[in-house]
């Protein structure tokens, strides 16, 4: 009894200690947060505060919003579309540069098959506006015992941190989490057992308002809908990771976490980013710095429409009903008549506004260039109104991507920290053998092994392979000892064996500019022409010191590398050329021999029916001379005699004619066919001995 008091004091204390740091972080950042959501109202055209368009409609001041910061953040959004780079592994030592290509394949699977691109826009949205973005790492087995990586996005406005972390990545705090709102049925289905501390969420909620609470209180349940609020939760807790998931009434699961890093060092599984931090800790994107030119932007034009609209009047006691006056003015129709002995322009006037509109739309103009300066500027935008030179556009542009490098280069960070993790992953958990799709080329997609069984024949024959000299037919003899050989058989290790791999992960760089990009094709298209007139090398060091994406493709045709082969190769696929060509000949032939084998036939069915025709018009014959004189019987029998003499004689020879024809034409099918078959063997064997590895 003292150890379960003991042990449910334990839980207390962890899920008091829990919920504090959560409601902690929460009322800590609740200003940061709702200047974050304004950022976000702007960023999705709504500009104007509740209070700010009852006023304007109040003194009738049109409400215009001219939105700038909508198209900087979609054009930064698709320009990191444009940008995206691939992981690429790099081995940390020589033994393991073979398998670094495959570590960067299984990597780049896991990501492939998370459908990264539309998760790192989502955040790189937030990234943008808000200015933290984050993603939950995760792995779960499935039905079929293998062991799956999840990558998940964490919406902004459910994720957290510990308030006094400063890191871009939330390194330095001990908390990372994020919370979510279920049904409180749903929640009871996930976790029977704690249906307890869920029902008493829900219920405290309902009996402790916060409607007499003068301070900040944290919501934990929607009594009315029946939700509760659940917090999922990393903490480092002396040197060690735990996931925490608990209500305000109890925890519903706590483990210690079962990964670790690429040190074997215990680890999270979120990874948090942030654009900028502020000397508060409070994180922001680049739309913060937008916001009062917007506002100024918005607030002058609706200021010079008004001053347009409305008109200063001035008058005494002579003027008469100045409402009415006023009116009429403000009509475009309108018409002011004066009352007894007033004069216009003496006992009622207007005063002139029209400087004071002209001022507005001045410092408007100045504030619509203040916004296009600064990021995402005209040029780089391709929306310059001005006449500049092509050399200028581009170091306009240029000057716009130095000042967006740290949101780039932030991201980037984002990023690298999120391939890490999932390559740890990678490591721990995929143990059995796996095979992983590569789709770096859509002419030819391939699959990598990982976790191989590695034999003693595969092994000796790796290492065949790489002594020089080595021919394909001696390779493929050795290929066919190994396979009839038992002892060749014995697994001596694994091939690709992920656990063991040490590599760096690299982000593929891209060119800083697409118009830099264009304008060094366009140089070289131009020299192209004079390129058979210059040394190969310089043309070569022209296209190494470009910024064109691919660029090493382009370098290895040139030089010859992708269609280099084995001299014998080379042979081998002229021969094979050959023997197709041989093939296709062989199959007009037989097909030449098969059109006179139906001619033939043809031929020998007509002659049958001749012979039919004949014998028909002898037994008629034979029929009419039993009715003739008896002279005319004797010259018809010997007439008949004779007919039916040659009529045999014809029939043995069409019996020859049809055995010879058979005959030759099953000799010539026969011979066409063995020589069809023998030219299709060849080929094969040609093409299996030149796509033996060299």
């Amino acid at each position: 009894m003292d150890k379960e008091k003991t042990q449910t004091a334990g839980d207390e204390a962890v899920l008091s200690k829990l919920v504090q740091m959560y409601e902690s972080a929460e009322q800590s950042t609740a200003d940061s947060r709702q200047e974050c959501e304004r950022d976000r109202d702007y960023a999705n055209a709504q500009q104007w505060t509740a209070e700010e368009v009852a006023r304007l409609n109040k003194r009738k001041q049109p409400v215009i919003t001219i939105d700038r910061i909508g198209p900087k953040v979609n054009f930064l959004l698709g320009m990191e579309a444009q940008r995206r780079t691939d992981p690429r592994a790099y081995p940390r030592n020589p033994a393991d540069e073979d398998a670094a290509s495959a570590a960067t394949d299984a990597l780049r699977f896991v990501m492939e098959d998370q459908r990264w691109d539309r998760v790192r826009s989502e955040c790189f949205d937030h990234f943008l506006v808000e200015g933290s973005c984050a993603v939950d790492v995760r792995v779960y087995q499935e039905k079929s015992g293998d062991m799956c990586i999840e990558v998940l996005p964490i919406a902004w406005d459910r994720m957290f941190g510990d308030p006094h972390s400063r890191m871009r990545n939330w390194s330095d705090g001990n908390c990372k989490g994020q919370f979510l709102w279920m049904d409180l049925e749903d929640a009871v289905q996930r976790w029977p057992d704690k249906e307890d501390a869920l029902d008493a969420t829900v219920n405290n909620e309902t009996a402790n308002g916060d409607t007499y609470s003068d301070v900040p209180k944290t919501r934990w349940a929607d009594p009315k809908r029946k939700r509760v609020r659940v917090v999922e939760m990393w903490t480092k807790e002396s040197g060690k990771f735990f996931y925490s998931a608990f209500t305000k009434a109890g925890i519903l699961e706590r483990v210690e976490s079962p990964y670790v890093d690429e040190e074997g060092e215990p680890d999270d599984g979120f990874v948090f980013g942030s654009c900028f931090i502020d000397r508060d800790g409070n994180r922001f994107g680049v739309v913060r710095r937008w916001i009062s030119l917007q506002d100024e932007i918005n607030k002058r034009r609706s200021k010079a429409l008004h001053l347009m609209n409305v008109r200063q009047t001035y008058g005494n006691q002579l003027t008469g009903d100045k409402n009415k006056l006023r009116n009429e003015l403000a009509r475009p129709d309108g018409h002011v008549e004066m009352e007894g002995a007033a004069k216009f322009g003496e006992d009622f006037g207007i005063i002139p506004t029209t400087d004071m509109a002209a001022a507005q739309f001045q410092l408007l103009q100045e504030a619509k260039g203040e916004i296009d300066a600064v990021g995402v500027n005209a040029a780089l935008a391709g929306n310059e109104q001005r006449n500049m030179s092509g050399r200028a556009l581009i170091a306009r542009s240029e000057q716009g991507l130095n000042e967006l490098g740290p949101v780039f280069d932030n991201f980037k960070q984002f990023q690298h920290d999120v391939y890490r993790k999932v390559w740890n992953r990678i490591k721990q958990f995929w143990t059995a053998e796996k095979w992983v799709r590569v789709t770096d080329d859509e002419k030819n997609i391939q699959f990598v092994g990982l976790n191989q069984p590695l034999t003693l024949g595969e092994q000796l024959l790796e290492e065949f392979k790489q002594q020089p000299g080595v021919t394909p037919e001696q390779v493929a003899q050795a290929e066919m000892q190994a396979k009839s050989d038992p002892r060749m058989q014995m697994v001596v290790g694994v091939k690709n064996n992920v656990g063991e791999l040490d590599v760096d992960i690299i982000l593929d760089d891209v060119p800083a500019s697409a118009s830099l990009q264009g304008e060094q094709f366009e140089a070289l298209v131009q020299i192209a022409p004079q390129a058979a007139n210059m040394p190969p090398q310089l043309f070569e060091a022209l296209i190494e010191a470009s910024s064109l994406r691919n660029k090493d493709k382009i370098l290895k045709r040139l030089k010859g590398e992708e269609d280099k082969q084995n001299p014998q190769l080379m042979q081998m696929q002229q021969q094979m050329q050959q023997m197709q060509q041989a093939l296709q000949e062989a199959q007009a032939v037989s097909a030449d021999k098969s059109a006179d084998m139906e001619i033939k036939k043809a031929e020998l069915d007509l002659k049958s029916r001749e012979i039919a025709l004949k014998e028909e018009e002898l037994r008629i014959k034979m029929m009419e001379a039993q009715n003739a004189a008896p002279v005319e019987i004797e010259t018809a029998k010997s007439e008949l005699e004779k007919e039916a003499m040659q009529l045999q004689h014809d029939r043995e020879l069409f019996a020859k004619d049809v055995q010879i024809a058979t005959l030759d034409l099953q000799a010539q099918a026969k011979d066409a066919q063995h020589a069809e078959q023998g030219v299709r063997n060849a080929v094969s064997d040609a093409q299996a001995l030149s796509e033996t590895p060299q």
